[in-house]
């Protein structure tokens, strides 16, 4: 009777834990359903809106830049400017600061005024949290710069990690302060993702439209070289085959198609020929990043 009972007791619980999982496993795939579901509605972009990531997010929490205008330095000589660097560069690249004069050069490519400055001038990085609190010093530098010879000359500081940071850029002369400025940053982690997305869901129909364009989600810029544009291949035979399109064909690039950070490119439109064979088609394109070599990226996609 024990016995029995215990395996009474013990069919019950199989029983639950079988109904928990069969549960568990029902909230599995709806949960994937709901990505999958997702996912086909992130192929809707609008092909006005560029804008992929907005790297200027975090930025846009700091405090404000306190930099040189574009009407020059407040001392020394009048056609003297100091020009800050780009507030969002990926880790590797230095934050630099150019110190120029304006005004005619010689052959030899000096200037033909030289300036007499006798400066001392810091830079130092600090990493800041997302409100702009320095956190700690990151690195620091100081130049003498006695005279000013060529057009113009550059300050640099390496950055080596990912991150937001300040930077302060201070110049003296004679032991006195007679400039600081101010600028927050943001170093982003190398990233390489270059890729094509189609509008819609596949399949698609013959003779509809498909629009498609080229997306920069890395955080190292590109472009498309002159004279590509999107193609359109149809699988056939083992091997992928041209397929001219029935309309105009799809945007080509005159010139270099430039894909900042995080953009996208112009918007591609191919007729589906309503002559054409259904099965699995693709586009493709030539594009080249700031560190590699020009290749080719595909997106397939299905034609009923």
């Amino acid at each position: 009777m024990m016995t029995r009972r215990f395996r009474e007791i013990g069919g019950q619980r199989n029983a639950s834990r079988i109904g928990s999982l069969v549960a568990i496993a029902g909230a599995v795939l709806v949960i994937w359903g709901m990505t999958l579901g997702s996912t086909a509605k992130g192929a809707a972009f609008s092909c006005e809106d560029r804008v992929l990531v907005n790297h200027n997010r975090a930025l846009e929490a700091m405090p404000d830049n306190r930099l040189p205008g574009g009407a020059g330095l407040p001392f020394g000589p009048s056609n003297l400017e100091l020009r800050p660097g780009p507030s969002i560069m990926v880790e590797g690249e230095p934050v630099i600061y150019t110190l120029g004069l304006r005004g005619q050069l010689e052959e030899d490519g000096r200037t033909a005024r030289p300036a007499g400055l006798g400066w001392t001038i810091t830079m130092r990085l600090d990493s800041v949290d997302r409100v702009g609190r320095p956190k700690g010093m990151s690195g620091r530098r100081r130049w003498i710069v006695r005279r000013l010879s060529d057009h113009e000359r550059q300050f640099k500081l390496s950055t080596d990690e990912p991150g937001l940071y300040r930077v302060l850029v201070t110049i003296e002369k004679h032991g006195r302060t007679r400039a600081r400025y101010r600028q927050f940053l943001q170093v982003l982690p190398r990233k390489e993702k270059l890729s094509i997305r189609i509008q819609g869901d596949s399949p698609y129909r013959l003779g509809t439209v498909v629009t498609a364009r080229v997306e920069n989600w890395g955080t190292v810029e590109a472009d498309a070289p002159t004279g590509t544009g999107l193609s359109a291949e149809r699988f056939e035979n083992g091997s992928w085959k041209a397929v001219e399109a029935s309309g105009s064909p799809s945007v080509m690039f005159e010139d270099p198609e430039f894909l900042p950070r995080g953009r996208a490119s112009g918007c591609s439109y191919f007729p589906i020929p309503v002559n054409s064979v259904p099965g699995e088609f693709r586009f493709s394109t030539v594009v080249q990043s700031e560190s590699g070599n020009p290749r080719r990226i595909f997106e397939r996609f299905a034609v009923s």
